[in-house]
């Protein structure tokens, strides 16, 4: 088993029955055969596997929060929503009360929840290892190796949804698997190795699917810049590794609008990190690239910054360089970002105008 490499996931899992024999500290935990690694250990009290759901949820790409005075935790990813009250038995999962084998409870300043409440809640599938004291948990989506297949469970039981030809490690190399639910309950599900050379890298493929059907993916040979190629913006999503830009109704899964990003600029490509009302953002020869749709302008972010600091900003045009920027405000018509100014030794920004 290998440590899960990817954190951005749609997850939930079955009931577990365990045996009251485990050492304290020696459960184990598996994603899709990938081992999770939490600060806080799963407990084992009364014959019932506790887990820390903060810990868990956000290694499995969820947000968790807190309100004290409902004394409530709310997991969130997407439209999909879990409420627990601390010391009761009772929970929400999408609206619809549910009750837990035992109350979710603090242990230590830990919030702990019952791994059977988990699976029910979150859609996982879990299988119980007594020889190893390990739980297994699988999501709705996994891969066959073998076959280089995107697999997803249903009710039938698991089907081959679509192809995968990013697949370039050792054949024995398990594929991290995550997904996440946009709010219109869509998924983004992304599957991925690190292949290791002289240079490590990472392979990957992202899929938009929409009730169950693949809408479009994105699939990204070996490359070292850890955007995704997607961005959401309200009820739109959108797609860009490359030369084209695809941008989607979230709520229907209709294309929108298609790019073709020559009309901009001759070779210009984009690896898509943000889409705005007028303007998409994304990565051309490994640095920050502002494309105005109004205008059909595209800025070097880079050339804002006087020349004395472009060589600290920006060390090289080498892979695995990285910007030293950040966006920090936004509006309808500019752009600001903020950099270190090595020359003046303060913080200072360039705004980048759009529509003109």
């Amino acid at each position: 088993m290998k440590k899960i490499f990817k954190k951005l996931l749609l997850v939930g899992v079955a009931v577990i029955m365990v045996m009251p024999c485990q050492a304290r500290g020696l459960i184990n935990i598996y994603y899709n055969e990938q081992e999770v690694y939490l600060e806080q250990e799963p407990k084992l009290i009364d014959d019932t596997v506790l887990l820390p759901l903060r810990a868990l949820s956000q290694q499995l790409g969820y947000s968790v929060n807190w309100d004290q005075e409902a004394r409530q935790i709310d997991v969130i990813n997407g439209n999909a929503k879990v409420t627990l009250f601390m010391e009761s038995d009772k929970a929400l999962v999408k609206g619809e009360e549910v009750k837990l084998s035992v109350p979710a409870q603090r242990i230590g300043g830990t919030t702990y929840v019952p791994l059977r409440f988990v699976g029910e809640a979150l859609d996982l599938e879990v299988a119980w290892d007594s020889s190893t004291q390990s739980v297994n948990l699988e999501g709705k989506y996994t891969v066959d190796r073998d076959n280089k297949k995107l697999m997803v469970r249903t009710k039938d039981g698991k089907q081959v949804l679509a192809d995968i030809k990013t697949l370039e490690g050792a054949e024995d190399q398990i594929p991290s698997v995550s997904s996440i639910i946009t709010k219109n309950g869509s998924e983004i599900v992304s599957v991925s190795e690190v292949i290791q050379g002289a240079l490590t890298g990472t392979t990957c493929t992202n899929f938009y699917i929409k009730d169950g059907k693949v809408i479009d993916k994105i699939e990204r040979p070996f490359h070292y810049i850890a955007e995704n190629g997607i961005a959401y913006l309200e009820d739109k999503i959108a797609f860009g590794y490359g030369r084209y830009l695809r941008i989607y109704n979230d709520k229907t899964g209709e294309l929108i609008k298609q790019y073709d990003l020559n009309a901009f600029q001759e070779g210009l490509t984009l690896d898509l990190m943000k889409l705005g009302q007028n303007y998409a953002m994304g990565r051309y020869e490994n640095t920050l690239h502002i494309i105005d749709f109004e205008t059909g302008k595209v800025t070097r972010i880079l050339d804002l910054i006087p020349k004395e600091d472009q060589g600290y900003v920006f060390e090289s045009d080498m892979h695995l360089a990285t910007d030293k920027f950040k966006l920090v405000w936004e509006t309808e018509d500019a752009l600001v970002f903020k950099y270190y100014s090595i020359t003046e030794g303060i913080d200072k920004t360039v705004t980048c105008r759009l529509g003109e």
